[in-house]
């Protein structure tokens, strides 16, 4: 038996692939890496995935690109997620701060979380209000101060899910919303790709998530989940490729999960 680091229960250590140490918790159904990296091991996955030092060298998974980031924030105005006229939004996790930019041109007050200190340099050199743990931010903040709280393709690397969900939770406004998305293990591309599957094989990915998971989770923080209202074509890939990825969203079978969170 192993604790599951999302939910905490105790549950028996049945690897989901061979070959990974992804396993399912049979309480939140969650998959989770055990044991985690270490601190090190982690920092050079990411210097070698993400952020490279030599910033001509190429990182090996790509962040969300800017297109597509304007696209989900189109949705999020257009559905009042994001208030009318602007309102205080808090990126956690923003990287080199793509999608912070996008809503600060739209008239919307940011402020970021970046761990990764030369993402989050990069960030503030771009004008982002980045900050490194949320710790800084409430001091400066306080509570309840957000709209809403960000998380593009955030939460599967994060080492405890569930509290950081808590903490996001008291710093949303009582009628705030979270908008968080993350790996889909029970996506079409998932089940074809098994242990091939990029999401699976990502060094810096920590847990990945189904619908039941992810709402087991939200629960658990104190959130009610909800679909996004959107499909989310990314302007970046072929038609056909475009247009497979909105009928798989429509069908909650996407390798991405997208949803919004209001506190209860």
């Amino acid at each position: 038996m192993i604790g599951c680091p999302a939910c905490g229960e105790a549950t028996r250590d049945r690897r989901r692939w061979s070959g990974l140490s992804f396993y399912e918790c049979e309480f939140c159904r969650v998959l989770f890496v055990h044991p985690q990296p270490g601190g090190e091991e982690l920092a050079a996955a990411y210097r070698s995935c993400y952020y490279p030092a030599d910033p001509t060298a190429g990182a090996v998974y790509r962040t969300t690109p800017p297109a597509l980031g304007e696209r989900l924030l189109s949705c999020l105005i257009r559905h009042r997620i994001v208030p009318a006229g602007g309102g205080r939004l808090l990126d956690f996790g923003c990287g080199v701060g793509d999608f912070a930019r996008t809503a600060m041109a739209a008239g919307i007050e940011v402020d970021a979380i970046e761990t990764d200190d030369l993402a989050r340099d990069a960030a503030a050199r771009r004008g982002v209000r980045a900050w490194r743990t949320l710790d800084e931010l409430e001091r400066a903040r306080g509570s309840g101060a957000y709209d809403v709280v960000t998380l593009l393709d955030v939460l599967e690397h994060v080492r405890e899910p569930l509290r950081l969900l808590q903490i996001l939770r008291r710093v949303l406004r009582p009628t705030g919303a979270l908008y968080l998305s993350a790996p889909n293990y029970q996506s079409v591309q998932a089940r074809l790709l098994g242990a091939r599957w990029d999401q699976a094989t990502n060094p810096t990915h920590l847990f990945l998530f189904s619908p039941r998971s992810m709402r087991h989770l939200l629960m658990a923080a104190g959130f009610r989940m909800a679909w996004l209202s959107c499909a989310l074509r990314d302007p970046t890939v072929g038609t056909p490729q475009g247009l497979l990825s909105v009928l798989l969203q429509h069908l909650r079978l996407s390798a991405t999960l997208r949803v919004v969170a209001r506190p209860v």
